[in-house]
């Protein structure tokens, strides 16, 4: 999870996190979707869908590829959840292309 503020909405912190995590190795992609909400003691609260992303293409080689920049010591093949998020964020950017499904 990861907390993001919406500048539309004062003094609110939502929270996103991955709800869905699908890796397809034969196909080479990983199929993400987030969720927002709020986090009270502990207990998460969905207040809206997030978005549906295919990491694929050069998204998918670089989150799986050994030690990237953003990364230096990850093994080949394996990612944490906070990689994943590097990667939505570079494909949001533009900086990696990803081809969607």
């Amino acid at each position: 999870m990861r907390e993001i503020l919406i500048p539309e909405v004062p003094a609110q912190a939502l929270v996103e996190r991955i709800a869905v995590l699908r890796i397809v190795y034969d196909s080479n992609h990983i199929e993400v979707v987030t969720e927002l909400g709020t986090v009270t003691d502990g207990v998460f609260t969905r207040t809206a869908d997030g978005e549906r992303t295919i990491i694929n293409g050069d998204a998918y080689t670089e989150i799986m590829s050994e030690s990237p920049a953003w990364a230096p010591n990850k093994p080949s093949g394996s990612f944490r959840e906070d990689d994943v998020f590097v990667i939505l964020d570079k494909i949001a950017s533009g900086e990696l292309k990803n081809t969607a499904e």
